[in-house]
């Protein structure tokens, strides 16, 4: 594995927000980064692609791992969990969603501003999307949920501290964004879709590379998941209110 710096070596620079990608061969997350080298956030790729050590020079930890998504989260974050934990909010962003730096920086501002806990950017209208929630509500700062898609979740540090564990129990990611509300304990204004910041969901619904890694039925795994937590199915999204923009 080759780290572009020790993670446990940040002493230098500590700024309140990470970004963590799973990036592949076509990742976007160059256009999350500033062309003036002067960003308001670190940058961790998890590689799990087949080009050498591509992309090394973009962050300031790097790894290459292969294996599913969550999991290997869980074991990356696990791993360095101490200088993690620095860390007021911590971005997991899908290596095909399309945005700019400045919209990133916005919508670390609204997250902390609002204290929240579990967020995400909505959604363009041109994306590809799986829930007609997650679509940008024009003229709104954000709503208040009770989901958060599993493509984007930003924590807030203790939220992700709260959740990491499931993160090691579903392969798929199917179902842990329906747990991680009720791990948090179903809060009406610490959940929320930033409408203010959207994002671009490039890539089809169920063809990514890491589907073929799967050896159960995301479907399968979304209900064991949820039974477990003692989530009901169907799941039951809400919006507890709106702050407009």
């Amino acid at each position: 594995m080759y780290e572009a710096t020790y993670l446990s070596n940040l002493h230098y620079k500590k700024p309140k927000a990470l970004i963590i990608c799973r990036a592949g061969d076509s990742s976007l997350h160059k256009n999350w980064l500033s062309k003036s080298n002067n960003d308001n956030f670190d940058l961790v790729i998890s590689y799990y692609g087949d080009k050498g050590n591509l992309y090394v020079e973009d962050c300031v930890y790097y790894e290459k791992q292969k294996g599913t998504k969550f999991p290997s989260l869980y074991k990356l974050i696990s791993n360095n969990i101490k200088s993690i934990m620095e860390y007021d909010i911590i971005w997991i962003a899908d290596d095909d969603l399309l945005i700019n730096n400045e919209s990133i920086n916005r919508m670390f501002n609204i997250f902390y501003s609002k204290k929240l806990w579990l967020a995400q950017p909505s959604l363009t209208h041109n994306s590809y999307y799986s829930y007609p929630l997650t679509l940008k509500k024009e003229g709104l700062l954000l709503r208040y949920t009770n989901f958060v898609e599993e493509m984007a979740p930003i924590f807030s540090r203790e939220a992700l501290l709260r959740c990491l564990y499931s993160f090691s129990e579903s392969q798929s990611g199917w179902g842990l964004d329906l747990i991680w509300p009720k791990i948090l304990g179903y809060p009406t204004n610490k959940i929320a879709i930033i409408d203010a910041v959207s994002v671009h969901h490039t890539r089809k619904i169920w063809t990514g590379p890491q589907y073929k890694l799967f050896n159960i039925d995301p479907w399968t795994e979304a209900t064991m998941v949820t039974k477990k937590y003692d989530v009901p199915l169907p799941y039951d999204m809400k919006v507890y209110g709106e702050v407009r923009s």
